[in-house]
């Protein structure tokens, strides 16, 4: 569903003639620290873990990939179940 929002909005934005962010999506799944950090002039609400470093590597795979979206095993084990690799594309170099 994300990646399908992300296509129809740069579709949208590219009809009107705007420039439009062609991003890839790196998804993981686990536990992380969360919290708001003050900046001086406004305060950013951040994510720190593991978790966070695999999913933004899996963002830059998905470039490398020319896919929409890579996921890792753990997300389509925990969200899928024993079907888990029906319909997506494995990519066994990519650890």
């Amino acid at each position: 569903a994300i990646a399908g929002r992300l296509e129809a909005w740069k579709a949208d934005r590219d009809h009107k003639g705007r420039t439009a962010l062609d991003a890839g999506i790196g998804l993981h799944c686990g536990t992380v620290v969360s919290g708001v950090l003050p900046s001086g002039c406004h305060d950013e609400f951040t994510v720190l873990g593991d978790v966070v470093n695999v999913a933004d590597r899996l963002e830059g795979i998905s470039k490398r990939l020319n896919a929409r979206i890579a996921v890792s095993e753990e997300v389509l084990r925990r969200t899928v179940g024993r079907h888990a690799f029906d319909g997506w594309e494995w990519h066994p170099e990519v650890e």
